[in-house]
């Protein structure tokens, strides 16, 4: 088949028409064929012959007709109304109106299944010499069929795709322990006070910052910038109930703007 998948996935699993107008349910093919008033086998020409807004979903499409099931309307070009459902120029449909009309054409498929694609393999002698119900639940079982075949289409291009999918950066597991965590939270906090009182100098870059609480910096990944008016700072998971933060001069970068560091615990995650 040369239509897109991509395509038939939006009109297989289109939402339902919006509309207002009393639509009939489709019960079974007996009761369809008999309330039908025109059945017709018709080539879409033109899925919007009226453009501009369509109240209730009221369309109006040209075709051309070129079997008549049911009723007394000819072959030949003409114009009929549906109620939005999917149609595209050159596919052929079998198309039901019940006795309603609208935009003076005679003709409206306001009900489930008044608009069924008729797949392009589809032989229309195999119609000749049986009753209208006949004829549409051979139409209902070649599209039925059709669709099954899409849809394993469909499924399999779907696996496929979901293989291309941007894959989400893998989690650093957190290589200290909590207990690391918190010995390494406690020195930064006298290492702090020790710099507060006078008793030694503030460390001037964050890789001195973390030889100063024996910190290895491969162990903590890649940090979560954040972007500060004058500051910014880098998040690191250090255990799995602690967090290192950074903070830097903006735009200055690690080595020459580093202002101060802290270790800090934090809630883990709900569930765990």
């Amino acid at each position: 088949m040369t239509r897109s998948l991509l395509t038939v996935a939006v009109l297989l699993v289109a939402a339902p028409f919006a509309h207002a107008l009393p639509v009939m349910k489709f019960t079974d093919t007996k009761t369809f064929a008999e309330k039908a008033t025109d059945v017709l086998v018709a080539e879409c020409l033109d899925p919007d012959a009226a453009p501009g807004p369509k109240l209730n979903g009221v369309t109006m499409v040209q075709v051309d007709v070129v079997e008549v099931l049911k009723g007394d309307r000819k072959t030949g070009k003409t114009k009929l109304v549906t109620i939005g459902q999917p149609m595209e120029k050159g596919r052929r449909y079998m198309m039901a109106s019940f006795g309603g009309s609208a935009l003076d054409t005679g003709f409206l498929a306001n009900a489930d299944l008044a608009v069924v694609e008729i797949p392009p393999e589809f032989d229309l002698k195999t119609l000749d010499g049986k009753t209208t119900a006949e004829q549409m639940q051979l139409v209902f079982d070649a599209r039925r069929e059709q669709v099954r075949i899409l849809l394993i289409q469909i499924e399999r291009e779907k696996a496929l795709l979901a293989k291309t999918a941007p894959k989400e950066p893998a989690k650093i597991k957190p290589q200290y322990t909590d207990e690391e965590a918190a010995a390494f939270a406690k020195r930064a906090d006298e290492l702090a006070a020790e710099v507060t009182s006078g008793k030694r100098k503030h460390p001037t870059t964050f890789k001195a910052a973390l030889e100063e609480l024996k910190i290895d910096r491969k162990k903590l990944g890649t940090g979560a910038l954040h972007i500060g008016n004058a500051t910014d700072w880098y998040e690191y998971q250090l255990s799995p109930s602690y967090k290192l933060t950074a903070a830097f001069n903006s735009l200055a970068g690690e080595e020459n703007g580093f202002r101060d560091l802290s270790i800090t615990k934090v809630s883990p995650p709900k569930g765990r």
